[in-house]
């Protein structure tokens, strides 16, 4: 007879999360805990796809200090304790881009859009905003 005394699984439930990394300067989501596969998409996206079905689960964003003191911060004013939806962030910086960067480059046009929609449907925000140095 097996009596089990409580849940010792040393494996917590994943719940995701948009993360900023102060050192690396990066916002990262994924949705699920799985194996991706990072693709470069530009100097500022990368999207993270599953490993299995090749379809967009996540993105890193690249450069996100500067990026939001010098667009986001002003335009809403926000103050360092605000919560930050994401989707502002890559809204912005998808139009920044412009037809400059992606011209008729349609593969960095959808990954874009991909990253916009998972931010958007997930309902992704940052708890902890960059400050200025």
């Amino acid at each position: 007879m097996l009596i089990q005394v409580g849940d010792f699984s040393l494996r917590a439930h994943y719940v995701p999360k948009a993360r900023y990394d102060e050192l690396a300067d990066i916002i990262e989501y994924v949705r699920s805990d799985k194996p991706y596969i990072m693709r470069r998409v530009d100097s500022f996206l990368t999207v993270a796809l599953d490993f299995e079905t090749r379809m967009p689960a996540g993105f890193r964003l690249k450069g996100v200090k500067n990026f939001f003191l010098k667009y986001l911060q002003p335009k809403h004013n926000l103050l360092d304790e605000q919560f930050l939806a994401v989707v502002s962030i890559i809204e912005i910086a998808a139009t920044k881009a412009g037809i400059e960067a992606f011209g008729d480059i349609a593969e960095q046009r959808a990954a874009y859009i991909s990253a916009y929609g998972i931010a958007l449907d997930d309902r992704v925000t940052m708890e902890r905003l960059p400050i200025a140095a």
